[in-house]
């Protein structure tokens, strides 16, 4: 178990808006302990052949896990809304290639984006938005009528707080043949 504590703003800010404060995500994603567990199911993920999508906690975060990964021997990339335009044009067009398998981001892969290779989702980041939830596991949840895989591992790091919904609510958005 690996404590972590929102500060009063934090929670107040949590209350009135339903999503994790930027501060709170980026101590979160500070967390040696966790990062280690992150980096371990990453190459988990790896070594079994999953094409995945991580979800990080912040721009620091995304980054810092790619540079983790590839000191481990995992191709991996992270993409952010800083990314030059040419690299992250190029960068999903690999990973949609299959030229490496890990691709890691923070706040631009939740829409607009679809890479039916991808055949697990590993969620870094709490978030008590349904549809921000419904949005990241949707990238792997294609289902093959619409291109995708049949199936698609859902990996969530589970730091959510309480009163957060659960991944059970947001299954029940979508209409399951």
């Amino acid at each position: 178990n690996i404590q972590f504590d929102l500060t009063p703003r934090e929670i107040e800010h949590l209350e009135r808006f339903l999503e994790m404060p930027s501060s709170a995500l980026l101590r979160l994603g500070e967390s040696q302990q966790r990062n280690a567990l992150i980096i371990s199911e990453i190459a988990r993920l790896n070594d079994e052949g999953y094409t995945v999508i991580i979800f990080a906690c912040s721009v620091e975060h995304a980054r810092m896990l790619a540079d983790l990964c590839r000191i481990r021997g995992i191709m991996a990339r992270s993409i952010d809304g800083e990314t030059a335009e040419q690299d992250r044009r190029l960068w999903l067009k690999q990973y949609k290639r299959g030229d490496f398998r890990t691709l890691i981001n923070f706040g631009v892969l939740t829409t607009g984006f679809d890479a039916p290779n991808t055949n697990a989702i590993l969620i870094t980041r709490p978030t008590a938005s349904l549809v921000l939830y419904s949005q990241m596991i949707g990238r792997g949840i294609r289902g093959e009528r619409m291109g995708g895989n049949e199936e698609c591992l859902l990996v969530d790091i589970e730091d959510n707080l309480r009163d957060f919904p659960s991944e059970s609510q947001a299954f029940n958005h979508f209409k399951w043949s």
